[in-house]
């Protein structure tokens, strides 16, 4: 992973350095899936890395905004970014072999459908526990369609998964800051979510290399401790209200 990794000039753990960190290891994998895939994966890993340089330009603008918190203690963003290092090899397997069907896909479509919806109404309130826990449900559900059908969803989880992640941090930040970060949080989970809607054609895209045994985007994205930290916040508030 460090030779995949090297070549990175941004500010660790900035939101620009996650990118370039992304950008620079699946253009080193892109050549490894090629070959593998005998040429299958080209249009995906172009599609991937086109978003992620549109993405790095926007993450420079968010990193610049965040600055005026990181000096009081708040590590909005930067809190909020998880390193690379957290990804699997390029040669781990799929757990699933299957491409969705039209009942599995008309399924998660629906699951998004409404995610997105509610997603709208918590964060319309600035209520971003409500954004987490919203996340949190349809994760599970993305899951149990991953079960059900058999086929990976990789991109989709992990941009929900982000979303609650960065929703459940936002709430503290909000407490911390007597709500001064609330206009920055609510427009990164705005730009944020929007990579929900590139999810679905990116694993479908991915479907077809999973059939091979090639694991791209699955061992691409990092895996997000979301579920822990939110198990772990809403036990600790519990334990302070049994407490009273």
């Amino acid at each position: 992973m460090t030779t995949e990794l090297s070549g990175v000039a941004s500010t660790p753990h900035s939101l620009a350095h996650h990118m370039a960190e992304s950008i620079n290891i699946n253009s080193k994998r892109r050549i490894y899936y090629l070959n593998k895939t005998r040429g299958l994966s080209s249009k995906l890993s172009s599609r991937l890395l086109f978003l992620e340089r549109v993405a790095k330009v926007f993450a420079w603008f968010f990193d610049w905004w965040s600055k005026t918190f990181h000096r009081q203690g708040i590590p909005i963003i930067q809190g909020d970014v998880v390193s690379m290092r957290r990804i699997l090899p390029k040669e781990t397997k799929p757990k699933y072999r299957k491409k969705a069907t039209p009942e599995i896909l008309e399924r998660i479509k629906d699951i998004v459908t409404k995610y997105k919806k509610t997603f709208n109404a918590h964060l319309n309130h600035r209520d971003y526990e409500g954004v987490a826990h919203a996340s949190q449900k349809a994760l599970k559900e993305v899951k149990a369609m991953e079960k059900k059908g058999k086929c990976h969803f990789a991109m989709l989880s992990h941009m929900i998964e982000s979303v609650g992640f960065t929703a459940l941090h936002a709430a503290d930040y909000a407490k911390k800051s007597e709500n001064k970060t609330a206009n920055l949080s609510s427009v990164y989970l705005r730009f944020h979510a929007l990579g929900i809607d590139q999810a679905i054609p990116i694993d479908l895209e991915a479907q077809k290399a999973h059939e091979l045994g090639v694991g791209i985007i699955i061992n691409d994205v990092p895996s997000i401790p979301f579920e822990q930290e939110l198990a772990s916040t809403m036990s600790l508030r519990s334990n302070l209200i049994s407490k009273k």
